[in-house]
């Protein structure tokens, strides 16, 4: 995989067919929507499971322009696991290329794409602070993960457990 930087989405691996578990978030404000939360989770749980291959494709309009982004990946040696799309017309076609749904946003009212990505019938993995928490049962119809504490290292766990259960997911 190469760090991509475009809105073709298929460049994205196929669905966990060819041994590559996919995860997909939606960041148009990179900070507020937990982009480093995810990509501090993505370095971790990579360290942890070395021999799982996971790829991210994050949806962020302005991945081009930020800097700091594109110097975290390539600090952390990311870059080739990681693919950054422009706005998507189609998010039906973006949730169908995922194998799981990641929403760590530190600030989120709701979050429409969790109920989205749902409706897609996708695995989502959401914070504890995500107010869409509150309407789901962690390892039943969602998977909620400790926001409060170490949560990148309690979002790649919660990534883990989501691996470890996708073939007997409902």
């Amino acid at each position: 995989f190469r760090y991509q930087q475009n809105n073709d989405l298929k460049k994205i691996p196929k669905i966990c067919k060819d041994g590559v578990f996919n995860i997909a978030m939606s960041a148009p404000g990179f900070v507020t929507k937990g982009g480093y939360v995810m990509l501090d989770a993505l370095r971790i749980f990579r360290k942890l499971y070395p021999d799982i291959k996971i790829h991210l494709s994050i949806i962020y309009p302005k991945h081009k322009t930020n800097l700091g982004v594109n110097l975290y990946i390539k600090l952390f040696g990311l870059s080739d696991c990681v693919t950054f799309l422009g706005r998507q017309e189609d998010m039906a076609a973006y949730y169908e290329k995922a194998d799981c749904f990641v929403c760590p946003s530190v600030y989120e009212a709701f979050g429409r794409v969790v109920v989205e990505a749902m409706y897609a019938k996708r695995p989502v993995i959401l914070g504890s602070n995500v107010g869409a928490s509150e309407i789901v049962k962690d390892g039943g119809n969602a998977f909620v993960y400790n926001a409060d504490k170490k949560r990148a290292y309690n979002l790649a766990q919660k990534i883990k457990e989501v691996y470890d259960r996708y073939n007997d997911l409902d």
